[in-house]
């Protein structure tokens, strides 16, 4: 049977496995931050973004065919990113 998940898409196309099946999750989290250039930079010289996942933010969790609001809150670039809904 078909299991309920969120199916993966890039670039428009369905991502799949290396069996061919589609690439899914069962909860997806939408975590928004900054992304800002850095110094550093790819062989084309295209700059390599910097992605801000130190401090806090808004983010919506993807879950039994529902998005949730939530927040993000990660310490230092140590420590793990704590996910919670307003319900806690």
């Amino acid at each position: 049977a078909e299991r309920e998940r969120w199916l993966v898409s890039m670039d428009g196309s369905p991502a799949r496995t290396s069996e061919g099946g589609r690439l899914g999750a069962a909860t997806v989290i939408v975590q928004d931050v900054t992304v800002r250039p850095s110094a550093f930079g790819d062989r084309s010289g295209n700059n390599t973004p910097f992605t801000e996942t130190v401090g806090s933010g808004t983010a919506h969790v993807l879950r039994d065919g529902k998005a949730y609001e939530a927040r993000w809150a990660r310490l230092s670039a140590d420590a793990d990113t704590a996910f919670t809904t307003p319900d806690g």
